[in-house]
């Protein structure tokens, strides 16, 4: 305002944000004359709340100016009804810098604090303390307000505990699960090992398709070698691949597309040439593995967009309901009401983690799913006089179910010790080997694989 009381032209004055508060920034032009502005602002968070009593503990002059100040004159007015006798001041300057004439008292109710000569980058505090009572402690700082607030975080967190479980006992939980699994030594009848994946996981991924390639290639399908150019000294293994059987009458879509993916232009082909193209097929065949368990009824919905769902709903919670609270705060003094925000943090990552539980398998799926988890503890803890070299046909057929169920080194353990010349189907250093070998060549091979059926290369 002006010093006549009228408002000061609102194009002339702006207030600025700054790492110490707020800045007032007045534009005036003035010739041999004397201007003067009144500036009338609200200050938030002055007041301290003892336990025996409440106390105004407040910088009056800020040590943030490059000038100094000629006088400065502070009054401080209590309610009507105070106990003066009861209320205690002081007054705090720079003793190093002090202004030139200070002083503080009582005159007609009112507290006052002068000073003059205030040098720059010095400090003038005012200190006065009062029963309590005296000034009503705002609502959203009284205990009874913290209790209550903590009371409702708690309950939404647990609330949305509760509707969760209650949502997944309902709709999310396996249909017709048994009470144990018995280990099976077959996998699932009619599921390949992409399929057992999808059930297992509840998802598709690229070792589903490298796991296939392998399957196939115990199916007579094609075969694989390793390259035989010459190769860096720390350089990875290459590998290649080559058709065997064109008849593709007994695949799936998915297998069928596979091997039409891998042999586009000729019937042979090598890693490095699959990184151009391949890469760009590898959604859609993801996609269409998953799509056939759907199809086939193991699951009552698709798992991948059920997840989805809860997710968003998560995310929405906990990017918009603690901003609203944080922005709201910027209005409004919240104090308390700000463990709102890490409350709704906690629900939304409760919805998100229970969320990831909701894919539900029917009781088809169910039966298949203990069946896959029998046949995995075979594959990781099968031993015995069986296991000999006239079971090693057994290894390979089942190694592509192994490499899906993350137990392949399990599973050739279980042979270790056991020579013999490498499956027709793969195409290696001439010799005998044992099952560790070709274990781990494969594993080298899906990891390579995984990475170049990722990412499109650069354009």
């Amino acid at each position: 305002y002006n010093l006549d009381g009228t408002h000061y032209n609102e194009s002339s004055w702006e207030v600025q944000d700054y790492s110490g508060g707020k800045r007032v920034r007045i534009d005036f032009t003035a010739k041999n004359e004397r201007k003067g502005w009144i500036i009338s602002y609200t200050m938030k968070g002055a007041i301290i709340f003892a336990e025996d009593y409440d106390r105004l503990y407040w910088d009056a002059v800020s040590e943030d100016r490059e000038v100094p100040i000629r006088f400065s004159h502070v009054n401080v007015f209590l309610p009507q009804d105070t106990d003066m006798s009861q209320v205690e001041t002081d007054f705090y300057v720079n003793s190093v810098n002090p202004p030139s004439a200070y002083d503080h008292g009582l005159e007609g109710g009112v507290l006052w604090w002068s000073a003059a000569h205030i040098p720059p980058y010095t400090t003038i505090t005012i200190d006065v303390s009062f029963p309590k009572g005296v000034v009503e402690k705002p609502w959203q700082y009284r205990t009874s307000t913290l209790l209550v607030v903590l009371a409702v975080s708690l309950g939404l967190i647990l609330i949305a505990m509760a509707v969760m479980l209650v949502l997944w006992w309902h709709k999310g939980r396996d249909r017709g699960k048994a009470s144990s699994t018995q280990v099976r030594y077959e996998p699932p009848e009619g599921l390949t090992p992409a399929l057992m994946s999808v059930l297992v996981h509840e998802r598709a991924n690229t070792g589903d398709i490298s796991a296939t390639i392998v399957d196939l290639a115990c199916r007579g399908k094609l075969s694989i070698f390793e390259a035989d150019w010459p190769q860096a000294l720390f350089d990875r293994k290459q590998f290649g691949f080559t058709r065997e059987d064109p008849n593709t009458d007994c695949l799936l879509i998915y297998e069928k597309d596979i091997l039409n993916f891998l042999f586009t232009s000729s019937e042979s082909t090598f890693e490095t040439r699959l990184r151009r193209t391949f890469p760009y097929h590898t959604k859609d065949l993801l996609w269409n593995i998953k799509n056939t368990m759907i199809k086939r009824g193991y699951f009552i919905g698709d798992p991948h967009k059920i997840k989805r769902t809860f997710y968003i709903i998560a995310t929405i919670i906990v990017l918009l309901l603690p901003a609203c609270v944080l922005v709201l705060n910027i209005w409004y003094d919240l104090a308390y009401l700000n463990i709102l925000a890490p409350a709704f943090l906690l629900v939304g990552m409760v919805i998100a983690l229970i969320g990831q539980f909701m894919p539900r398998r029917s009781r088809v799926g169910t039966k298949a799913y203990e069946e896959a988890m029998g046949f995995k503890e075979y594959l990781e803890t099968a031993e015995g006089p069986e296991l000999d070299s006239s079971s090693l046909e057994r290894f390979h057929r089942y190694l592509p179910y192994a490499m899906v169920l993350g137990v392949t080194k399990k599973w050739a353990r279980n042979f270790r010790g056991i020579e013999a010349p490498l499956p027709a189907w793969f195409i290696g250093s001439p010799g005998s080997y044992d099952s560790l070998f070709l274990a781990s060549t494969l594993d080298n091979m899906t990891h390579s694989l995984n990475t170049s059926l990722k990412k499109p290369p650069p354009e």
